[in-house]
């Protein structure tokens, strides 16, 4: 079990320390050209490439919509409470503690934990998450409708044609699904190399607060994905993509919003950080949890 936990973490673990050093020895790298690369290129096509030729049913569709709806209620009310009770802005920290990486380390690590089945999954609850993170954490970051920020991603529009080819039993034409597989693959190479290049960039504003609310975010997202799985009786590769995916560490993406609309963007970069440190020790764990048969 532990050569299988360490052989899931230590491409995730090696491809973000090549970034990291990549982005530390000033070597060149255009962050905005690859995260819109990946964001309306890559991400797309590996949700249509995965979900279109995995046998994923409606059925384990219905069941990741109902597991990501409890995870982001249970979580918001959580968060929102613990935030509260710390006597920190709520604006400006909630989407820290809701929204979790499932793209650039949950995606990988569901991966090579699981395969191919297990990305598929982790690609629905990647969509879903996704979706509430354009509209509501947009949302909760600017006061506007949740509805315009969602209608800009194409990750919704994939996930959205993914579906319905789910639905109707239906496939791409080969030479269109070999192209799309193509594209997608880039994605997840390039999502781990991002993560690294973000961690060299990013600062840490007040350590103390940033450990406490990354403790936080790893800390709600385990005991939800947990308490998710035991109250819906998920099993098997379900269960593994639901407990990899909720217990995360903070999206780098919560940065980049913080930033465009002003809530403490700093502040927000710190929690990234020590989030993603300690998860990197915390993940050993998670992984035993979610690869041990029930």
């Amino acid at each position: 079990m532990y050569a299988d936990i360490f052989a899931v973490i230590a491409p995730i673990l090696f491809c973000a320390l090549i970034g990291f050093i990549w982005a530390r020895t000033r070597q060149p790298f255009n962050q905005e050209f690859v995260s819109q690369l990946v964001l309306w290129v890559g991400s797309p096509c590996l949700i249509i490439g995965t979900l279109g030729k995995i046998d994923v049913s409606a059925a384990e569709l219905a069941e990741v919509a109902i597991a990501v709806l409890m995870m982001l209620v249970s979580t918001i009310f959580l968060s929102f409470v613990a935030l509260k009770l710390l006597k920190l802005p709520v604006q400006a920290f909630l989407n820290s503690l809701v929204f979790p990486n499932t793209g650039n380390m949950g995606l990988p690590l569901a991966m090579f934990a699981f395969g191919e089945q297990g990305l598929a999954l982790a690609l629905a609850i990647f969509i879903l998450v996704s979706f509430s993170h354009f509209s509501l954490g947009v949302a909760f970051l600017s006061g506007s409708s949740p509805v315009r920020g969602s209608l800009r991603s194409p990750i919704v529009y994939a996930g959205a044609l993914a579906i319905l080819l789910i639905l109707t039993d239906s496939a791409l034409p080969l030479w269109l699904g070999n192209t799309v597989s193509l594209l997608g693959q880039i994605s997840i190479p390039l999502m781990i190399f991002t993560l690294g290049v973000s961690l060299a960039s990013l600062r840490v504003e007040d350590v103390k607060r940033s450990a406490v609310l990354a403790v936080l975010r790893l800390g709600i997202g385990f005991a939800v994905g947990l308490a998710i799985c035991e109250v819906l009786d998920l099993q098997g590769v379900m269960r593994g993509a639901v407990l990899i995916q909720s217990g995360m560490p903070v999206a780098v993406f919560n940065y980049l919003l913080a930033l465009r609309y002003q809530q403490k963007p700093q502040a927000v970069a710190g929690v990234v950080v020590i989030s993603t440190l300690i998860s990197f020790i915390t993940l050993p764990l998670l992984l035993w949890i979610a690869m041990s048969p029930l």
